[in-house]
């Protein structure tokens, strides 16, 4: 089951995953992803991952610091002049980007985002026109829509094993965003691997 959480215009940002495969009455492989991010000013200023995956665990943490994005994680260390998108797809800013940090490496990853054009994505609202985005360079083999309000709305990749994972949007805010009492919205999303 994926789970995510996406919040508008609020400073900080957590959303978690968790796949498993079975087999008759045995787990064959299981993933769980934790994420928190810190936002300020439309910029990343922190971000903490930890992963559990197939029982191994690992994690990793950037951070702006005298001006530079400071990255730990299990590809090592790594610095970046600015901060960079992480992985985590729900902020479709990272489209533009030529660099991505990839959040299960901690590894900065090279790639060219190409537009494939508008497809059709059934969410559980219905269906959605959302533009699809394919990756290419060093994060290839995954691609990923957002509807016409920007919300991530699917996404699909090639697991290690060379099969194909799909996550497809469940609620994906496609209600108006209720009304915090700060004045901020917030919603909650949820998608399931088909």
């Amino acid at each position: 089951f994926f789970k995510q959480k996406t919040a508008y215009e609020i400073p900080k940002r957590d959303w978690s995953s968790d796949v498993c495969s079975s087999d008759l009455f045995f787990t064959a492989y299981s993933f769980g992803y934790q994420s928190t991010e810190v936002w300020r000013d439309g910029a990343l200023k922190a971000l903490a991952v930890g992963v559990v995956d197939g029982g191994k665990k690992s994690s990793v943490t950037a951070k702006v610091e005298d001006g530079l994005f400071k990255i730990e994680g299990s590809g090592g260390p790594a610095i970046a002049s600015s901060w960079v998108f992480p992985t985590n797809h729900w902020n479709r800013g990272q489209v533009n980007s030529t660099a991505i940090l990839n959040t299960i490496t901690g590894r900065l990853s090279k790639v060219e985002i190409v537009r494939r054009g508008i497809d059709r994505v059934e969410t559980a609202q219905g269906a959605v026109d959302a533009e699809h985005f394919e990756y290419t360079g060093e994060l290839r083999d995954t691609e990923v829509w957002y509807d016409a309000d920007n919300r991530w709305v699917k996404m699909r990749f090639k697991a290690e094993d060379g099969s194909t994972i799909e996550y497809r949007c469940l609620r994906c805010g496609l209600a108006p965003a209720p009304a915090m009492a700060d004045g901020e919205a917030q919603t909650q999303s949820a998608c399931e691997p088909n």
